[in-house]
C-alpha cells in the first residue's frame, strides 16, 4: 500500500473504535477485504515479474464479484440433497487410514451446517485456494499458441463454487482447472499428442472433485474415465460430475462417463482393464500414497498402460521423507516394459515438483 492508503486505513481503524457496533463491524469487514486485496495483488505482482510480465491493472479485477450462476433445476437440487444424505450415511471403511477417517468425519459435519451449493468451498483438499504457483501456471498457459483452447478448458463451471483465480479479469478460470489444463499442456509439449487420444480408458488415481474428467470430455474424449479415490471424496466427485451432465457409476464397469471406485475395487479393476488401451493419470496423488497401496496397482497395471501423466513430489514424500519417490519412480519406469519417459520440472526453478510423462509407442 502507498503511504496515503496506509494513513487512510489507520484513520478508518480509529473511526471504527468510536463507531456504533454495527458500523464498526462493517468497517472492520471492509478493512479485512482491503488487506486480502493487497495480498492478492502482491501475489500477482510477484508472479508477473517472475514470468517476465509488466503488471497492468487492466488484466485484473480488483474485487472478485459473485457470479450470477444459473438457477439450479429440480434435478440439480436433488443431486445437492443426495450429496448431503450420502455424506451423512457414510460408515467407517476398514481400508482407510485414521487420518482419512478424521477427514471424513469433518466433511460429514460440514455437510450438516454449510451451504450445500458451495460444497467445493468446504475444504482446500477438494478445491485449493489461489496461490502464487497458480498464477505462474496461468501465465504459462496465456503464452501458449493454443491459448484459446486452454482458456475454455480452464473455466469454472457453476456447480460447487470451486475457488477462482480472483485477479484474472476475463474467462473466470478456476485454480484446480488451471492446474489440470497445465498438466495436459505440458504432456502434449513433451509427448506430442493429447493425453486422451487413442485411449479406451483414462484411469485416474486420486481425482480431486472430478474436474479432470470434465475437462477431458469437454476437450473431446468419449471413452471411459475411472477414478480411484477415498469413499468420502467419491461422493463429491459423484455430485460434481452429475451436475455437469456426465454419467456416473460406482460399479466396477466401463461406461461412457465416469466409474468412481475405491481401494477395495482394485483387484476387479485390474481384471477389467486387461487388454484395454489405458492412460494412467496421477497428479501428486501416487507420490503421496503409501507404498503398500501403490504396490496394489503397479507393476500389475503396466501392460495395459499406453500413456502416463504423473506429477510427483521429488525426491521424497514431503510428509514422510523416509519414502524415496525418486527410487520408487526409477523402478516404476524400469518395470513399465518399454514405455518411454521424460522427466521435467513443473517450474524451472522448483526441483521438488516433477512431471513424469510416458508413452508406449507401437
Amino acid at each position: 500500500m502507498t503511504t496515503t492508503e496506509v494513513a487512510t486505513v489507520n484513520e478508518t481503524n480509529h473511526v471504527a473504535e468510536k463507531a456504533p457496533k454495527r458500523t464498526r463491524e462493517e468497517i472492520q469487514e471492509r478493512i479485512a477485504r482491503l488487506q486480502l486485496l493487497e495480498h492478492r495483488l502482491a501475489l500477482a505482482d510477484k508472479s508477473l515479474r517472475e514470468n517476465g510480465f509488466s503488471p497492468a491493472l487492466a488484466d485484473f479485477m480488483l474485487e472478485g464479484e459473485t457470479l450470477l450462476w444459473p438457477r439450479p433445476t429440480e434435478e440439480q437440487v436433488a443431486i445437492h440433497e443426495e450429496l448431503r444424505t450420502n455424506l451423512a450415511s457414510l460408515s467407517n471403511d476398514a481400508t482407510i487410514t485414521p487420518c482419512w477417517s478424521e477427514f471424513s468425519a469433518k466433511l460429514q459435519k460440514l455437510a450438516a451446517t454449510e451451504p450445500i451449493e458451495d460444497f467445493l468451498q468446504w475444504t482446500d483438499y477438494l478445491s485449493i485456494r489461489e496461490h502464487d504457483g497458480a498464477y505462474r501456471l496461468w501465465h504459462a498457459i496465456r503464452k501458449h499458441p493454443e491459448w484459446k483452447r486452454w482458456e475454455k478448458l480452464a473455466r469454472r463451471v457453476p456447480w460447487g463454487n470451486a475457488h477462482p483465480l480472483c485477479l484474472v479479469r476475463n474467462g473466470d478460470p478456476g485454480v484446480v482447472a488451471t492446474s489440470n489444463v497445465h498438466h495436459e499442456m505440458r504432456f502434449e509439449g513433451a509427448i506430442g499428442e493429447r493425453f486422451w487420444e487413442n485411449l479406451d480408458v483414462v484411469f485416474e488415481f486420486g481425482g480431486g472433485f472430478g474436474n479432470a474428467c470434465r475437462m477431458f470430455r469437454e476437450d473431446g474424449f468419449r471413452g471411459s474415465h475411472v477414478v480411484l479415490d477415498q469413499p468420502v471424496v467419491r461422493e463429491f466427485q459423484r455430485a460434481f460430475l452429475r451436475l455437469c451432465g456426465i454419467s456416473v457409476t460406482t460399479n466396477v464397469k466401463l461406461i461412457d462417463g465416469c466409474s468412481l471406485l475405491t481401494e477395495r475395487d482394485i483387484p476387479a479393476l485390474i481384471d477389467l482393464l486387461r487388454g484395454k488401451r489405458v492412460g494412467f493419470l496421477a497428479t501428486w496423488s501416487l507420490s503421496e500414497a503409501p507404498l503398500e497401496l501403490r504396490a496394489k496397482l503397479f507393476p500389475a497395471l503396466h501392460p495395459c498402460c499406453c500413456k502416463y501423466l504423473i506429477a510427483a513430489q521429488w525426491p521424497s514424500h514431503q510428509r514422510e521423507p523416509h519414502i524415496s519417490n525418486e527410487r520408487y519412480f526409477t523402478q516404476f519406469m524400469q518395470e513399465s516394459g518399454g514405455a518411454e519417459f521424460k522427466i521435467e520440472n513443473e517450474f524451472h526453478d522448483v526441483n521438488w515438483r516433477k512431471y513424469l510423462f510416458g508413452v508406449r509407442r507401437p
